[in-house]
């Protein structure tokens, strides 16, 4: 009687002490499950370089991961026929354009718990929208006439027209007139210059910078309003008029 009696007292003693462990794993579950949930929805503690990138085929980028500590990073192209995930580093990775198309790339980040079942997972995706590079280039126009101060975006023609490549712009005199990498024209002195626009391919095309100085203008039509006065005050005219002799 005695022993059932200390086996008993024993079982209610291991019972009342596992109790609150239990209770706590349990707690402790339930709130890293609301870590990785609102860790993934919100995304607070990372971000990416880039949500969006335009790539050409045969080119590429580095899309780097910030907010990392210890975590594990993961890189993944959704379509590898379009863009690929070529290298990665604890932080980033290269994502090169492989053929024309729209795919995501998929960043996965793992944190570490104090408990290996606390760990946490977030996930951050960047849009990839890859198109063909431009194979031929045309200016709208063979000629702009601008004036010192002014300033114009070259019209250029691409094909195909789905291209998003951007010419690479040279001046032939840039102290007249320069060009941006976007293509806009800037006036800066008279004289005349000549525009070119690049391929990668090597293709090009160009087109010649006219450029006037409104004060220079000014300048000679006084000048020459001057001079016919005087002409005038001397009794010299520009256009004599012939006078006609009378025949008797």
């Amino acid at each position: 009687m005695k022993h059932k009696l200390i086996y008993f007292l024993l079982l209610c003693l291991i019972t009342v002490s596992l109790s609150p462990a239990s209770a706590l794993a349990a707690s402790s579950r339930e709130i890293s499950s609301r870590h990785v949930l609102a860790k993934s929805e919100e995304e607070s503690d990372y971000f990416l370089s880039a949500t969006e990138a335009e790539l050409l085929t045969d080119t590429n980028f580095t899309l780097e991961v910030f907010g990392l500590s210890d975590e594990d990073v993961s890189f993944k192209s959704d379509n590898p026929s379009v863009a690929s995930v070529t290298e990665a580093t604890d932080n980033s990775c290269t994502v090169q354009g492989v053929g024309v198309g729209t795919t995501s790339i998929v960043v996965k980040i793992k944190a570490k718990g104090p408990l290996f079942f606390m760990a946490s997972t977030a996930t951050l995706q960047c849009r990839i929208s890859v198109n063909p590079p431009a194979a031929s280039i045309k200016i709208k126009k063979k000629k702009y006439k601008l004036s010192v101060g002014q300033k114009k975006k070259l019209g250029v023609i691409l094909r195909p027209s789905i291209t998003t490549e951007i010419p690479t712009y040279t001046s032939s005199q840039p102290e007249i007139a320069t060009i941006s990498s976007t293509g806009k024209i800037y006036a800066k002195a008279a004289g005349a210059a000549m525009i070119t626009a690049t391929l990668q391919n090597g293709r090009s095309a160009k087109c010649k910078v006219m450029v006037s100085d409104p004060v220079l203008k000014g300048k000679k039509k006084f000048t020459a309003g001057n001079n016919s006065n005087s002409k005038k005050k001397n009794g010299i005219t520009n256009n004599p008029v012939k006078q006609k002799s009378s025949k008797k």
